[in-house]
């Protein structure tokens, strides 16, 4: 086989992993979002519970607010550990970060 068909086989392999990746990625993610959707709307139903009056809503909507900023502060948790470990990782191999996408300008 020529070197051609080598490298396109390389690259079909290179892109069927991709896919096999991004695929319960996307799940997962979609998975996740309508969980913390239903426990966001637990917490708002629970803290207007009995509640008639504008104060009262405004009050299960700040906790619900309250939950939210809570689960986004957990969720960084795990960003930061992924982070980490992928660039341990790439230092491994040997590999060179990637170059950002857009250099930060003073305004």
């Amino acid at each position: 086989m020529d070197s051609s068909g080598t490298e396109r086989q390389r690259l079909q392999r290179r892109a069927c992993a991709k896919a096999d990746v991004r695929v319960p990625a996307r799940a997962v993610r979609a998975y996740v979002e309508h969980e913390v959707a239903a426990v966001l709307a637990v917490v708002l139903q629970r803290a207007r519970a009995g509640e008639h009056t504008l104060a009262g809503a405004g009050a299960g909507y700040g906790t619900a607010f309250r939950a939210s900023a809570g689960l986004t502060a957990f969720a960084i948790i795990p960003c930061v550990l992924l982070l980490r470990a992928e660039r341990a990782a790439r230092a491994a191999r040997g590999e060179t970060p990637p170059e950002p996408l857009a250099e930060a300008t003073p305004a």
